[in-house]
This record gives C-alpha cells, structure tokens and sequence, in this order.
C-alpha cells in the first residue's frame, strides 16, 4: 500500500508539473505573441513617423524649389529692367554728347570763319 501511495504521490506530482508546465508554455507562448504583436506595431509607427516626416520633408524642399525660382526670376526680371534703363541712359548720354560735338564743331566752325575774315581785312587794309 505504500508503495501504492508513492505510486499516486508521483504520478500526481507528475501530473502537476504536466500541468504546470503546460500552463507555464501557454503563458510563454501568450507573452511571446503579446511581445511579437507590440513590436509589429511599434515598427508599424516607426513607419509611419518616418512617412510623414520624409512627406513633409519633400513638402517643404518644393516649396523651396518654387520660392528660389520666384527669386530667381524676379532678379532677372530686375536685371532686365537695369539694363533696359542703362540703354536708355547711354542712349541719352550719347544724343547729348552728338549734340554737344556738334554744338562745339560749329562753334569751331564759326570761329575759324571770324579768323579768316580777319586775316583778309588785314591783308586787305596793309
């Protein structure tokens, strides 16, 4: 009978670490599934930061794009203008320099013709 006792004593033992390690593995296999699922999620939102902050990345590199080519299309637009009013104030400078050449060649011309005037009153009058 004792050994009928020790018989049960170790098959019910037996049974409990059955048990218990069944129950233990289930646990394990839960925390496991509860681990895998939080890091799937986790990368899921990594993902989706990193999504997000590349869009908003592209976003502000076109605007940028579009606010250099504003710029840059303004200092031409600029530069068109300057270049148009340099011509024109060349233009100016030079239809007064053409007047004033001619103002002094006249002049010139006027008073070679009183020198030579003089010349024959003076061979003239000796």
């Amino acid at each position: 009978m004792k050994k009928a006792i020790w018989v049960f004593v170790v098959v019910a033992a037996i049974g409990a670490l059955a048990l218990t390690t069944t129950a233990c593995g289930k646990e394990a296999r839960e925390s496991a599934g509860e681990a895998v699922e939080a890091a799937g999620d986790a990368v899921k939102e990594s993902a989706e930061e990193v999504k997000e902050s590349t869009a908003e990345a592209v976003e502000a590199a076109g605007e940028m794009a579009e606010d250099a080519a504003d710029a840059a299309g303004e200092a031409v637009e600029g530069a068109k203008e300057m270049a148009s009013d340099a011509a024109g104030a060349a233009g100016e400078m030079a239809e007064d320099a053409k007047h004033a050449t001619g103002e002094a060649i006249e002049g010139a011309g006027e008073a070679i013709e009183e020198a030579g005037e003089k010349l024959q009153e003076e061979e003239g009058g000796r």
